[in-house]
């Protein structure tokens, strides 16, 4: 039973989207239960966030071999974010001028004060006063950081202390053994939360009245979502990696519905990295 649940994860997870539509939809009166079930699911997910993005960064840093592979890979991770990125401010700034959203719509009424993160509040925020407090907030710089001066404290010292560096690859094994666990109830997790926001907004007709309201951003956001998701990142991937787009989108399709399903990108990465790892051959120490 357990073998074929996880050999069709994605059609079930797809079951369960459809299902959820359709009850959230139909009976939004009766989804609260169902909320609660999609809740604990979710929960679950985030509750190995935080372990999971400090076990494998660390065991990433580690098992690189030496200081100049981890000198590329941070490289060519930075030189990706920067493209990336610039790809996306440019091609928002050009469906916005082009769509213009916002044109007759007036302001909200109140005073507002805009708020925005200096450099310097940047720098402070990766070292905090209190590393025990990032954890609990889940604030992924401070961890992130930690765990790779924590990874490169292993790989210095791999050969002093050899049973520290095995000990935390067998954690994170652990960790995506769990994550493969949870993900068997994803399917029911996946229809209880469609089914409670649904429900939530008081079905179809609720989320309607909703999206006519910011109806044009959310325009401006599907196509600037669909053309990064389905040209700009598939090219990346096949001139960059020389990979099949097919076959990889294929290999983190569950990933990509329980990113749909949940909205959460904390609650998607262990599902991101165990796809990654399994099912597309990326090595651990790259997809940690």
């Amino acid at each position: 039973m357990l073998t074929f649940l996880r050999k069709h994860t994605l059609l079930l997870i797809a079951v369960g989207l459809l299902l959820g539509v359709l009850i959230g939809g139909l009976y939004p009166e009766y989804t609260t239960a169902l909320g609660v079930i999609g809740t604990v699911f979710l929960n679950a997910l985030k509750f190995i966030v935080v372990p999971l993005i400090f076990v494998s960064v660390a065991v990433g840093i580690a098992s690189l071999g030496d200081m100049a592979r981890m000198g590329r890979l941070a490289k060519l991770t930075i030189i990706y974010y920067f493209i990336t990125t610039s790809i996306a401010v440019v091609m928002g700034l050009i469906l916005v001028v082009t769509i213009r959203p916002g044109a007759g719509v007036a302001p909200p009424s109140g005073d507002y004060q805009a708020t925005a993160k200096t450099a310097v509040d940047f720098i402070n925020s990766m070292i905090p006063p209190n590393f025990f407090k990032a954890l609990v907030d889940v604030d992924a710089i401070p961890i992130i950081l930690v765990a790779i001066l924590f990874g490169l404290f292993l790989l210095r010292r791999k050969d002093e202390i050899p049973g520290a560096r095995q000990f935390f690859i067998s954690l994170n094994d652990g960790i995506l053994a769990l994550v493969r666990w949870l993900m068997v109830f994803a399917p029911l997790g996946v229809l209880g939360l469609v089914a409670g926001v649904l429900g939530s907004k008081g079905g179809w007709g609720g989320i309607a009245n909703a999206l006519a309201g910011v109806g044009m951003y959310s325009l401006v956001v599907v196509i600037g979502l669909t053309i990064h998701s389905l040209v700009i990142l598939p090219l990346i991937l096949h001139i960059g990696a020389k990979r099949s787009v097919p076959k990889y989108v294929v290999g983190v399709s569950s990933a990509l519905a329980t990113a749909i399903a949940t909205s959460s990108s904390s609650a998607t990465l262990p599902e991101t990295i165990r796809c990654a790892e399994e099912n597309n051959n990326i090595r651990p120490t790259t997809a940690g």
